[in-house]
């Protein structure tokens, strides 16, 4: 996982975005709680204002990627700091609407089990077992 937290300018520099583009794309992620912001003194000492830093919150969100193949799609899901929580995969169907349901059913299978074992997880010690 990358060193964390990073400032705005960081993502806007990679993007060849300005700062307030990269306000605008945080907002809502601050708003959903997947982001947080770090106070400005644990950033890294630099001349001028002071940045405020951006991280990802660990503690209670996870990623689902699916990877739709001519033969085979592949769902998972993952914490934030890349732990795998579970993968599911099947034949990819000719039909897309056959295939649209299948990946939904998947999805909704690992959102169950990863939010129910993250949650688990965190109350019992804050972090999960690897």
């Amino acid at each position: 996982m990358a060193v964390q937290p990073i400032s705005r300018a960081d993502p806007g520099t990679t993007l060849e975005v300005n700062r307030s583009t990269i306000t605008e794309m945080v907002k809502p992620l601050l708003a959903c709680g997947l982001l947080r912001e770090a106070a400005p003194e644990q950033m890294k000492a630099r001349s001028g204002r002071p940045p405020i830093g951006l991280s990802l919150r660990e503690e209670s969100k996870f990623f689902i990627g699916v990877n739709i193949g001519v033969r085979r799609t592949q769902v998972g899901a993952a914490l934030v700091d890349g732990q795998l929580l579970g993968e599911e995969s099947f034949d990819t169907p000719s039909e897309s609407e056959n295939a649209l349901a299948q990946m939904r059913a998947s999805v909704e299978r690992l959102r169950g089990f990863s939010a129910q074992s993250n949650n688990i997880c965190n109350r019992r010690q804050r972090s999960c077992p690897t």
